[in-house]
């Protein structure tokens, strides 16, 4: 169970983490989406706040997956994304997710409301759980490996952008070639 418990933490700390990250790339992105939700434009700026309370929870889910307080801040990340997919629904417009940064496309709604039925159930596990927190230095392994799995995420897309970029060069020297014959 111990195994399971810590595959829940890592994942969700790796979600949380991802979303965090790419918003703080542009908060500007998420205060905007908060203002198409509904909320002034006062609100939208403090809701951006949720960038540094996803990380926090996500370093949470790391290094102390059994606390309630981590547990609790997955499920209130949770609740306030549901809220969102909810307000969203209600707009006379489509609304743009920026969950995982402004260069994703999609828009809140359904999904939102749907995922925090997993995110509730992960937490209620992690509570039932027998899990014992990590060292600091296993915590800082732990966060490292992390990283370096989201790394590789990212490392995959721009691998297929590398062989279509070579494809076009070999295409464009086939084609200059053939033009100056």
């Amino acid at each position: 169970m111990a195994i399971l418990a810590t595959a829940v933490a890592l994942g969700g700390a790796s979600l949380l983490l991802w979303a965090g990250l790419e918003k703080a790339r542009d908060p500007a992105s998420t205060a905007s989406t908060l203002r198409q939700l509904g909320l002034s434009a006062t609100l939208a700026n403090v809701g951006v706040l949720i960038i540094p309370a996803e990380l926090a929870v996500a370093l949470g889910l790391v290094f102390r997956p059994d606390s309630a307080v981590t547990q609790a801040g997955a499920v209130l990340l949770a609740g306030a994304f549901a809220v969102a997919g909810l307000l969203a629904l209600r707009r006379d417009e489509p609304v743009r997710c920026t969950c995982f940064g402004s260069r994703r496309s999609g828009y809140l709604g359904a999904n939102q409301l749907v995922a925090l039925v997993p995110w509730a159930g992960g937490a209620a596990f992690l509570h039932v759980a027998d899990l014992t927190p990590p060292s600091p230095s296993r915590g800082a392994a732990i966060l490292a490996g992390v990283g370096l799995t989201m790394a590789g995420a990212r490392l995959i897309p721009l691998l297929g952008a590398w062989r279509e970029a070579r494809s076009d060069r070999l295409s464009a020297r086939e084609t200059y070639l053939w033009l100056h014959q």
